[in-house]
């Protein structure tokens, strides 16, 4: 009865958090300490437990990815801002047929969204997707939707983007290996996605006298300015995002080889290897902005890192509430013996967070948080649970969600334009994702 009571508990902080966000409008840093501090009280861990367990799990989180998300947040301005981003995509438009390019701007948006967040991202990328569907005739739906696929798969799976980064964190995953994991099943993902939203759209599934309202005129001027000679070499502008994937890699390596090296350990901590990527980033930007713009962009990367440091920590702290309740142990008893249930659990948790509050990293940190004290219990590999998070987090995205309208107003769309361009891809992407992690999950 104890362990029903807990999970009933824990149904309702979850319930809060989301009810907090969605009908109060309350910040999710808010809702999330919120939720916590209910659960703590109710399975009667006491105030001055519950609100240690609070400060403890917000730090504990913040001491693994907190100087690593910064790091990778202005890494990922500096970037956009240096015209690095521009660069790899006209580098890969080249190697493909136009009718392929969306395929290609899908790949692009994969990586350059490693470090960057979605709207960043999408702002610079929006004008060489107008520029392309003009050039070449091919729908700026598909072109849309390769990139909220590319750079929504990128966001979710890979990382050390924010919501992937606190997950290998709490649930104990090592980062390189949660990287190779999260590769294997968002390139296929976003990718098997593309293609099957274009078998929508060969069925009529585009109008565009409904679904674009502007677009032909929408920042035809910026389209036409962007010029490539301009913009930095494809090796510096791709050595930024590749050098910490490449560390953090070698280290893992190293470590899974029983190679003894505190250099290696070194280069391949999270921690040193975003911050040499930084550096390159430095300079790079050093070398192609004023000095005005170089600073503005730092500027752009410390907010943006602020709001989603505290999100992410929040998440940590309900995390450990989780644990401390006893949660863990009262989803074990209900999950021992099977792969699938708890992978199902995870992936409808992200789902319906997604949905009722629109951020991808809180609905990624609270499904993974609720799992995560029961992981050593459980049949199911810790990196297939995280995977099952990131997969579900990109189901139904919508109005409440940044993104969405970034996607809409900047491609000059409709609100049923969005729809199709951002929510109805990325949907698809989370169904298709479903079964490759469970299949992980056989194997893994």
């Amino acid at each position: 009865m104890g362990e029903v009571l807990t999970l009933v508990h824990t149904a309702i902080a979850i319930a809060a958090v989301i009810g907090l966000i969605v009908w109060l409008r309350l910040s999710p840093v808010v809702a999330l300490v919120i939720g916590a501090l209910y659960l703590g009280l109710a399975t009667g861990l006491g105030f001055a437990q519950t609100v240690q367990t609070i400060g403890t799990g917000f730090g504990d989180l913040m001491a693994e990815i907190g100087l690593p998300i910064g790091f990778g947040v202005i890494l990922g301005s500096l970037l956009a801002a240096a015209g690095g981003i521009q660069k790899i995509a006209f580098a890969a438009l080249r190697v493909v047929r136009r009718e392929r390019s969306p395929y290609a701007l899908g790949a692009t948006s994969l990586v350059v969204s490693t470090p960057v967040f979605y709207d960043v991202a999408f702002v610079v990328l929006a004008p060489l997707a107008q520029r392309l569907s003009l050039r070449t005739g091919v729908t700026i739906a598909a072109m849309g939707a390769a990139m909220a696929l590319g750079l929504g798969a990128a966001n979710v799976f890979i990382p050390p983007t924010p919501g992937p980064l606190a997950v290998a964190a709490l649930l104990g995953v090592p980062i390189g290996t949660m990287f190779l994991y999260s590769v294997v099943v968002a390139v296929p993902t976003a990718m098997l996605a593309l293609f099957v939203y274009n078998k929508l759209l060969d069925r009529g599934f585009w109008n565009p006298d409904k679904d674009e309202e502007e677009f032909k005129e929408l920042r035809r001027e910026a389209v036409e300015e962007t010029d490539e000679k301009d913009l930095p070499s494809l090796f510096d502008s791709l050595f930024p995002i590749l050098l910490p994937i490449l560390l953090i890699l070698v280290g893992t390596f190293a470590a899974a080889l029983g190679v003894e090296s505190g250099f290696l350990t070194f280069l391949g901590n999270r921690i040193t290897a975003l911050l040499l990527g930084l550096l390159a980033a430095y300079w790079l930007a050093y070398r192609k902005l004023s000095r005005e713009r170089l600073d503005g962009a730092v500027e752009e990367g410390l907010r943006a890192s602020g709001l989603i440091l505290l999100i992410t920590g929040a998440g940590g702290a309900l995390g450990a509430m989780l644990s401390e309740a006893g949660t863990g142990d009262a989803l074990s008893g209900f999950f021992t013996g099977s792969t699938f249930a708890p992978v199902l659990l995870v992936w409808l948790v992200a789902a319906l967070l997604r949905i009722a509050q629109g951020s991808g990293t809180v609905a990624i940190i609270t499904a993974a948080g609720l799992i995560a004290p029961a992981v050593d219990s459980l049949d199911t590999s810790a990196p297939v649970l995280a995977l099952a998070a990131f997969a579900g987090a990109l189901f139904g995205g919508h109005v409440n969600d940044s993104g969405f309208w970034v996607s809409t107003k900047l491609l000059g769309l409709s609100t049923r334009g969005g729809f199709k361009i951002y929510t109805v891809p990325q949907s698809i992407a989370a169904v298709i994702a479903l079964p490759i992690v469970l299949l992980l999950g056989l194997v893994a």
